[in-house]
């Protein structure tokens, strides 16, 4: 898989593997997904439908203004970051990377202070973390540029960052 960001102009390619990347992740994602309530129980005579498989690329545009604080994968002490850390203005804006729909956005995941989920067509997701404050809410429809978030530092952070990944 690719994933492709769009900075003034010019597209940058990650080297990760999004099996890689899930591999590590260890939240559960129906409980982002629905809020933390709980997710309805299916019905035992349904046929489950099988999860869709992302898109082979994205396009996306970077959410914020700032230099890198912190990469993506392994850190010292055995710590691993699963997104990017990136340096902000407190109160500046966070603009969703792409068009798609809120799929969680509250402070219920610890660590993460107010954090956005964004669903996007193709199967990604896009997750925005440490806001100061959040402008959207569940299953509000966003286009790719729009302020979402007022950057902050919320969650176990100290200084004003946006976390961000792509799920």
């Amino acid at each position: 898989f690719r994933v492709e960001f769009v900075f003034k102009g010019q597209a940058v390619e990650s080297g990760e593997f999004v099996e890689q990347r899930a591999a590590a992740f260890s939240v559960n994602i129906d409980d982002l997904i629905t809020g933390s309530a709980p997710a309805e129980k299916p019905v035992a005579s349904a046929p489950r439908k099988p999860a869709e498989a992302p898109a082979a690329s994205i396009a996306l545009v970077w959410p914020v203004d700032g230099r890198i604080l912190s990469s993506f994968g392994a850190k010292p002490g055995g710590r691993y970051n699963d997104g990017i850390n990136l340096k902000v203005t407190k109160g500046g804006a966070v603009r969703a990377a792409a068009d798609g729909t809120v799929a969680y956005a509250g402070d219920a995941i610890p660590g993460f202070g107010n954090l956005l989920l964004i669903k996007h067509p193709g199967g990604w997701v896009t997750a925005y973390a440490h806001n100061e404050a959040l402008l959207v809410t569940l299953g509000t429809k966003v286009r790719a540029g729009e302020p979402i978030a007022r950057a902050g530092s919320s969650g176990s952070v100290d200084t004003p960052q946006l976390h961000f990944e792509v799920r």
